[in-house]
């Protein structure tokens, strides 16, 4: 289960990520801003649950070479059709600049 923690740091907060209570990612500032750019709670809260909903969203290293291996082929059944249809729409865990913008500003 992929959960987020947020903490307090250098007067402002950051956020931690953690997968099975395992801790994967400790964010102290905005990612991906230059700079240290300190985060309020409501940043860090809201910068953490988009962090949480794109690794949900994320192909597993199964579905990805599930899903190559559909593509390479040929021609499709319809039931590998709609197979590779569920996998590629599935999000890539990927942040892009746009959305840390717009939690940051």
């Amino acid at each position: 289960m992929i959960t987020s923690k947020i903490f307090e740091v250098n007067g402002g907060y950051g956020y931690d990520i953690l997968i099975d209570n395992k801790l994967i990612i400790r964010q102290p500032h905005a990612p991906a801003v230059s700079g240290m750019v300190i985060m309020s709670r409501t940043q860090a809260e809201n910068m953490a649950a988009l962090v949480v909903n794109k690794l949900n969203d994320k192909r597993t290293a199964e579905e990805e070479t599930e899903l190559q291996n559909l593509l390479s082929k040929d021609t499709l059944t319809e039931q590998e059709k709609a197979r590779a249809e569920t996998l590629s729409n599935k999000e890539n865990p990927t942040l892009l600049i746009s959305e840390v913008e717009s939690v940051i500003k």
